[in-house]
């Protein structure tokens, strides 16, 4: 039998308390007639989940254009931003937060083998860490190797609750049982409504990219994750039609804009090794 890392491990140990906590809000739901939009938002979310992480475009590019002889891996490039692996200076305050953090969530020795991405079910994450949205196969590597928060550690820490004593993991989850989390993270807005909601507006509730608010999801994958691992490619309708923009612009007249002609070389390069490693490119 393979034992679990040990974020899944503590996350596991969680189930059944947060049974009770979903199975109570669930008879909340039944109580105020409001079920089926319960059952619905659950229904959707469980038919939908993924893992994402946003990216720039020239870490993007160096993923898809690996250097001859070094494996195609994030593992290079994970210190983009702090989602990923906040792994920057030892001496710097951000990565002593973490590391304190990381000890506070049980992951030990582990840790470093750790990458912090977000649950998705359909829109393009959060732009300002990146326009696009990298989103990650769904299979056993790592549906066994993934647990959640209700939030960002860093807000869940010192905002979220208000109490920085309570227990990271009373509000932890894994693959299987996320979608019950969620719906308690998200039941008064659930109990709010007289009808379903909608995709998009699931989409948005679940990761906000405007606050932001989001359900971190920890995988452990030693090595990092490469091109083997990534589903698809995500990005807006405002970053497609801006590219499209551009495009029309060069075959019309040109760039002379060094800066406009570097974002259109990237983006043109990251489409056609898209199509070479023959990962879809999803505009949301």
């Amino acid at each position: 039998m393979t034992v679990p890392p040990r974020n899944v491990d503590v996350a596991k140990g969680n189930s059944q308390a947060l049974r009770a906590s979903y199975d109570h809000r669930n008879a909340e739901a039944e109580l105020q007639r409001k079920d089926f939009v319960f059952r619905h938002f659950v229904d959707y979310v469980n038919g939908n989940k993924a893992l994402g992480v946003n990216i720039r475009p020239k870490f993007l590019l160096k993923l898809l254009t690996p250097i001859p002889g070094i494996p195609p891996t994030l593992e290079t490039y994970k210190n983009y931003h702090d989602l990923v692996k906040a792994n920057a200076l030892p001496n710097d305050d951000k990565y002593k937060r973490r590391c304190a953090i990381e000890d506070m969530l049980g992951f030990g020795a582990e840790k470093e083998a750790i990458y912090y991405v977000m649950l998705n079910t359909g829109n393009e994450g959060i732009q300002r860490y990146g326009k696009y949205c990298i989103i990650l196969k769904d299979d056993p590597t790592i549906r066994t190797k993934v647990s959640f928060l209700a939030n960002d550690s860093y807000s869940y820490l010192f905002s979220y609750y208000g109490d920085p004593q309570r227990p990271f993991n009373i509000d932890r989850a894994e693959w299987s049982n996320v979608e019950q989390l969620i719906a308690v993270k998200h039941s008064n807005a659930i109990m709010q409504r007289e009808e379903p909601f909608s995709s998009s507006q699931i989409d948005n509730l679940i990761l906000d990219a405007i606050r932001p608010n989001f359900i971190e999801a920890h995988l452990y994958i030693n090595g990092g994750f490469d091109l083997r691992h990534l589903k698809e490619v995500r990005i807006s309708h405002e970053e497609m039609a801006r590219f499209l923009a551009l495009h029309a612009k060069y075959h019309l007249s040109g760039i002379s804009n060094k800066t406009e002609y570097a974002e259109y070389w990237t983006d043109t390069e990251i489409i056609r090794y898209l199509e070479v490693a023959n990962i879809p490119l999803r505009v949301v």
